[in-house]
């Protein structure tokens, strides 16, 4: 799962980055739908396009950090450092969020420079999720490892 989310994140502010970069006038809404999920739409005339930007989970690894932690330092690294990688995710998730559903021109405006902020910040994340998948099964994460849970 939070490869999926990271994956649909970073697609989300490539597409608001492409947007501004090419000129577009696209109108973007985020609303939460009843389950809580929170939906990202977008539309630019007759094109549109969406999805779900899921919320990174951390609540297993808070839960297991500080027993990693004695049984295995070099495990705990990974799982830190993907934990560290998901907080700033949910960061970059939730700025994005208040740009796209601000009322005020200041939020509009940030959200045209955002995306550049947003992309940099989630440069590591896949790595360092990765990094740890490849430590717990031995194997690096692919395509169909997007549902994996943290």
């Amino acid at each position: 799962m939070n490869l999926w989310a990271q994956w649909r994140l970073e697609e989300t502010l490539r597409e608001i980055q492409q947007d501004a970069e090419r000129g577009v006038k696209a109108e973007y809404t985020i609303r939460t739908l009843p389950n809580g999920d929170v939906e990202w739409r977008r539309s630019a005339g007759a094109e549109y396009g969406g999805g779900t930007l899921s919320d990174p989970r951390t609540d297993l690894m808070s839960k297991i950090m500080v027993d990693v932690a004695t049984l295995d330092q070099k495990l705990f690294r990974s799982l830190e450092d993907a934990y560290d990688s998901l907080i700033t995710m949910r960061h970059v998730r939730a700025s994005l969020i208040q740009f796209v559903t601000g009322e005020t021109e200041d939020d509009r405006m940030r959200l045209e420079g955002f995306p550049e902020y947003g992309l940099s910040e989630l440069e590591g994340v896949r790595d360092d999720l990765n990094r740890l998948y490849r430590q717990c099964t031995g194997r690096p994460i692919d395509k169909a490892d997007k549902r994996v849970r943290g």
